[in-house]
């Protein structure tokens, strides 16, 4: 990153609505704001929201980042925020890691809730995520280097490749815990289920 780019770090918790409702823009509100800016000459400084969604937070959201109803019982809903968060991103563009997915649209989306103009419309968007997939590809070969700790030297040979898979599963099973007991069943959901879209209609 070019010297002289004053750049803010964005990061925001989410409480879904309800469980069973699942992740989305209309599902929750934000329970957690995390700006962390670096200025033009280096310096960072950061800063932490905390949110009242005004709705219970999900037990299973309150695994994930932590943060119960009573952690936000005495904050102020997100509309009483809004202003002085327009303030910390004025004049910034936005450094997210998945933002272009996830925090940007919920962020918009908290804001048209609120009744409030989007802030940093026109400010420029680094994801760090998609860096990160460009850079370090998935692919069978890098996914051999990590779990099976060699180099996958017949990449693209029909048998050789099928051998790395299932080496590659094996040792994904043994190195994460919650796949260690899983059955194939279980294994199936957990890599993304039956997708019938995902198939061509001979299989």
């Amino acid at each position: 990153m070019r010297q002289g780019d004053a750049v803010t770090a964005l990061v925001l918790w989410l409480a879904l609505g309800r469980a069973a409702a699942g992740p989305g823009l209309a599902a929750g509100g934000s329970v957690e704001l995390g700006l962390v800016r670096l200025d033009l000459d280096g310096a960072r400084s950061a800063r932490r929201i905390l949110v009242n969604p005004e709705r219970p937070i999900p037990a299973t959201a309150t695994a994930i980042h932590g943060i119960g109803d009573a952690d936000v019982e005495s904050a102020r809903p997100f509309r009483d925020v809004a202003v002085s968060l327009c303030e910390a991103l004025d004049g910034c563009d936005l450094v997210t890691f998945n933002g272009r997915a996830f925090d940007v649209p919920m962020l918009r989306a908290e804001f048209d809730r609120a009744g409030f103009a989007r802030p940093c419309e026109g400010a420029r968007l680094i994801d760090a995520c998609v860096l990160y997939r460009e850079h370090e590809r998935h692919t069978l070969v890098n996914a051999v280097r990590l779990y099976c700790d060699r180099d996958h030297t017949g990449a693209h040979h029909a048998v050789d490749d099928a051998a790395a898979t299932l080496d590659v599963l094996m040792a994904q099973v043994s190195r994460y815990p919650d796949l260690a007991e899983l059955d194939v069943a279980a294994l199936d959901a957990a890599s993304g289920g039956q997708r019938p879209d995902w198939a061509t209609p001979c299989g």
